[in-house]
């Protein structure tokens, strides 16, 4: 699993939605699937917050340390019900958190300013290793944007999205970033007895208006690619259904097999990009999450963010951009 210790939920200060408190419950459980016994005590701190914190035979397990998440809502005026909606946040953190079966900390919290700019900055200050997005917080554009140059991975819900993973979606080019967001599916769909993977490759089409239909001899290719391809990765009995399609848009692609298979998330991996080079070119990451609907996961690649001389020099050098930057 490429998270297991720090969460930021990142909601619309402007309502609150029940949905996402639920669906990052979800993930709570599966950031630590291995702890089954009852062994939290609900510890009130603030007004403010709420906390979740171990009891003492949690403690004595250091390896297995608590998962920490918090709950910020965003506010980008601050209004009379601020106080109203504080104590909302709260009582429904407390809601859904204290029935998971996993030793964690949580806390909820009210803050000032715009969501695109402070988010960010939490999770650096944070030292999160993923931020849950609230697609509500503004147009999908600006958070597939706010995915690529966060410090660390990004999911993004839709607003009333169900907290469940069934069938999840990967697109993959056969490269190791594509391998190590195959292997972040299988690990959360282990978390699911019924869930399954859907591996999605798309092979560039010669014309730029239609796609060029793939032989049967070319899938054949594909499938012995594929198979030796996925031979790289630990499925923990996960169930994997290969798709090969012909196109010129990876995003395009990559929405019609999600509305097609009824993906209920999409995994990629992303290399961070700093803002000046996001703005000068757009990766097929960026353009999948404009385009695919669904929950989407952005996982954090390990190569440092990409400036934007080097994005200059791979527009000048490159006929295309790769499928994965």
């Amino acid at each position: 699993m490429p998270f297991r210790g720090r969460m930021l939920v990142g909601l619309d200060g402007r309502r609150l939605d029940e949905g996402i408190i639920r669906y990052a419950a979800m993930v709570a459980r599966a950031m630590h699937p291995i702890c089954t016994q009852r062994e939290l005590a609900l510890v009130r701190c603030a007004p403010c917050s709420s906390s979740l914190r171990r009891s003492p035979s949690i403690a004595s397990r250091p390896e297995h340390p608590p998962a920490e998440i918090r709950f910020v809502s965003v506010l980008e005026r601050q209004s009379d019900s601020a106080a109203s909606h504080r104590a909302t946040l709260a009582e429904q953190v407390d809601q859904h958190f204290p029935c998971l079966d996993v030793p964690m900390d949580v806390r909820s919290d009210l803050l000032k300013g715009r969501p695109f700019a402070r988010l960010p900055a939490l999770a650096a200050d944070f030292d999160s290793d993923l931020l849950l997005l609230d697609e509500s917080l503004g147009p999908r554009r600006r958070c597939a944007r706010l995915a690529i140059t966060a410090p660390s991975s990004v999911w993004l819900v839709p607003r009333g999205w169900a907290p469940v993973l069934r069938r999840i979606l990967v697109p993959v080019d056969f490269t190791a970033q594509s391998l190590a967001a195959l292997q972040a599916a299988f690990d959360l769909a282990g978390c699911f007895p019924t869930a399954k993977c859907i591996a999605l490759h798309m092979t560039r089409s010669v014309g730029r208006l239609q796609s060029d239909p793939l032989t049967a001899a070319r899938r054949r290719e594909l499938g012995r690619e594929f198979d030796h391809f996925a031979a790289g990765v630990e499925s923990h009995g996960v169930p994997l259904e290969p798709r090969f399609v012909a196109g010129n848009r990876l995003g395009r692609a990559t929405e019609h097999a999600a509305r097609q298979t009824a993906a209920d998330l999409t995994v990629l991996v992303s290399r961070r990009r700093a803002p000046l080079a996001a703005w000068f070119s757009t990766s097929e990451v960026e353009a999948v999450m404009r385009d695919c609907p669904g929950p989407i996961l952005s996982i954090r690649s390990a190569d440092p963010p990409l400036g934007l001389g080097e994005a200059i020099q791979r527009r000048w050098h490159e006929a295309e951009m790769p499928q994965f930057g």
